[in-house]
């Protein structure tokens, strides 16, 4: 509903994730991440757009499906025990820990959750300059991608492996940047006077 008639955020005055009747955006207090998939006839070109936790919060990621590794970072434990421990995870999964990018994008969630408007004015145009970028270089990545295969499959499967994991940790940097940034505003909009002082 975002920008519509329906949009009851009232210009984000008010938290989207918060406004009821619950729920009333894609992006919500339960969404705990989003996907995008983009089918390729070529298997592993099939690319899956992710945003953890709140796609209003996040870039939509590139994952390509023919990549070989889940990006430094984002994998946690083996596959098979996080099937196993979904339902019940171990407490220390629970815990803050700055080596997993998830915790980026909760931390930048958490700083938006009581004030979301100027935070939105941050990272909502910082999010669209990201993904415009993205989107324009896929056919180049294909294009290199299709190249490699030609002559070797598995250096075309490492070049997206190669990709998937730059995309993923530019976003995760970037998480930590726009904490800081949020965080510097929230400071200088309580503080005229160093406001002042740091224009």
């Amino acid at each position: 509903y975002e920008g519509s008639e329906d949009d009851i955020s009232e210009g984000y005055t008010k938290n989207p994730h918060w406004v009821g009747p619950w729920p009333t955006t894609i992006c919500n207090s339960m969404t705990a991440e989003s996907m995008i998939v983009e089918f390729h006839e070529i298997t592993d070109l099939t690319c899956m757009w992710r945003a953890c936790p709140k796609p209003c919060l996040s870039p939509y990621v590139p994952w390509y499906l023919g990549n070989l590794a889940v990006p430094c970072g984002y994998e946690w434990t083996d596959p098979l025990i996080a099937q196993t421990t979904h339902f019940c995870p171990a407490e220390e999964e629970l815990r803050y820990n700055p080596a997993r990018a998830y915790w980026a994008f909760r931390t930048l969630q958490y700083l938006t959750e009581f004030d979301y408007g100027m935070p939105a004015k941050l990272i909502h145009p910082a999010i669209a300059e990201i993904e415009k970028e993205w989107v324009a270089e896929k056919p180049l990545v294909e294009e290199t991608y299709k190249k490699l295969l030609d002559k070797n499959e598995k250096a075309a499967k490492e070049y997206l492996t190669q990709y998937t994991a730059g995309k993923a940790a530019f976003a995760w940097n970037w998480a930590n940047d726009m904490i800081q940034k949020v965080g510097e505003e929230r400071i200088l909009d309580n503080n005229p006077t160093v406001r002042a002082l740091y224009e």
